[in-house]
């Protein structure tokens, strides 16, 4: 509904001030009374969005104190900054004299680099707290004019948005207080009550036989976390010397082989952890052996840790990885080419007609090629396979393909050439470097047509 001038009755703008100011007349001059104000309700319920996201229209804020209270208000507000003094002091001075109690400069400086760690998210909070309760305390005209503050102020009043954030204020700075404080002094109790050196606690190192005690305790210590780790690697070395002992039995046994890879790779592995807690465990004899020898007097946990015990000392010898160096995918393929290749040499050569001269070489020098890989590896780790057996010796090779040629020789068109076929696929491509090992990826011939 349109609002009317009183003096000259001209339509008033709808977008009249409310923050209980005066304001003219556009068309008279005369002076109008301000307009009633709108409630923050009414506003978020005729504009929703932007009373949400730019805060509601309010008159402005009137303070409540004046140059009297100002004094006062930083009087008290000097207090919270010398509880954050405090809270850096208690950072820096408690683990500090902790340390120097200990009589361990490095243990002193540890602690205060811990202290201001543990300082910093406390006094972050604090801070932010600091921040919302001084903006609050003396009344700072950009707080309250904040769309933040304009919300706060528009549901709980001025005094009340006031109030709201000097104790939200206040709880983050106690909180942030309490846990720095808190903080400082955990860790200057902690140094005081355990020691600082790794494995020991509660212990005060302080004349020569208590550190004498401390060592004990350490040795004692590493020698039950040796002796764990030690068992597991003694029960897999008893199993690679019965793999070891099978396959001197049975050398030609492809499975055996391929369990005691498997073990000696688990076996590597232990025998690293092996090697890291038996050095842990002598370092700490060492030490107790300089201790003891600091007092003069004498050790049973010395004498009882003098050597590693016979069952569980263990040499590189005993761990070195024979099985690693035995080219078993390699001898699985080489086995497979073989077998293929003499049976399409075969039949290839007892067929009618028979192949040509060219493919049947080429199945030749595969195979020869494969009988000298497996030969070799039969010298080296006393194993052969099982195809050396069902192929034929060399030289009744070279008399099957003698025959397959003089067949081919005798039949017309046998010998011409042709286009690359089947038999070209099975017998692969010419190699012209001479006879190579087998890769390690399979590449069977294919069955005859």
């Amino acid at each position: 509904m349109p609002e009317y001038c009183p003096h000259c009755h001209s339509v008033l703008p709808s977008a009249r001030p409310a923050t209980g100011e005066r304001s003219r007349c556009a068309s008279c001059g005369a002076w109008l009374e301000p307009a009633p104000p709108v409630s923050y309700g009414q506003q978020f319920v005729h504009n929703p969005l932007g009373t949400y996201f730019f805060g509601p229209r309010l008159a402005e804020y009137r303070g409540s104190g004046g140059v009297s209270q100002a004094a006062g208000r930083r009087r008290h507000f000097r207090r919270w900054v010398y509880v954050l003094l405090a809270m850096f002091l208690a950072a820096v001075l408690l683990p500090l004299l902790a340390g120097l109690m200990r009589r361990d400069w490095e243990l002193a400086l540890g602690g205060v680099l811990v202290g201001l760690l543990a300082f910093f998210w406390p006094a972050l909070f604090f801070l932010m707290g600091m921040l919302m309760y001084a903006a609050a305390w003396f009344e700072w005209r950009w707080f309250f004019r904040s769309a933040t503050l304009r919300h706060a102020r528009g549901m709980f009043g001025d005094s009340g948005a006031r109030s709201f954030y000097l104790i939200f204020g206040g709880v983050l700075m106690v909180g942030g207080a309490l846990f720095s404080l808190g903080g400082s002094l955990v860790i200057a109790g902690s140094f005081l009550l355990v020691d600082a050196r790794p494995g020991v606690a509660g212990a005060d190192p302080g004349t020569p036989r208590q550190r004498v005690q401390v060592a004990e305790r350490t040795v004692e210590q590493t020698r039950q976390l040796f002796e764990v780790n030690a068992r597991p690697l003694r029960e897999r070395l008893d199993e690679v010397q019965q793999l070891r002992a099978l396959i001197r039995e049975r050398p030609h046994d492809l499975e055996l082989r391929d369990q005691l890879r498997d073990a000696e790779r688990r076996l590597s592995k232990l025998h690293a952890d092996y090697r890291l807690f038996r050095d842990q465990w002598q370092t700490a004899v060492e030490k107790l052996r300089q201790r003891v020898a600091e007092t003069g007097g004498s050790s049973r946990v010395l004498e009882q840790n003098g050597q590693v015990p016979p069952e569980l000392d263990f040499s590189e010898r005993d761990v070195a990885v024979e099985q690693a160096e035995f080219p078993l995918a390699d001898v699985r393929v080489a086995t497979t080419r073989l077998r293929a290749g003499w049976q399409n040499l075969r039949q290839l050569a007892e067929a009618q007609p028979p192949a040509s001269p060219p493919i049947l070489e080429r199945l030749l020098s595969d195979i020869e090629q494969q009988r000298g890989f497996l030969a070799d590896v039969e010298r080296r780790w006393r194993y052969r396979s099982p195809a050396l057996e069902e192929l034929p010796p060399p030289d009744e090779l070279q008399r099957v393909v003698a025959a397959a040629r003089e067949v081919s020789s005798e039949t017309p068109g046998v010998g011409a050439p042709r286009p690359v076929g089947r038999l070209e696929q099975i017998a692969g491509p010419a190699d012209a470097g001479g006879p190579r090992a087998p890769s390690g990826a399979r590449r069977e011939p294919a069955a005859p047509p």
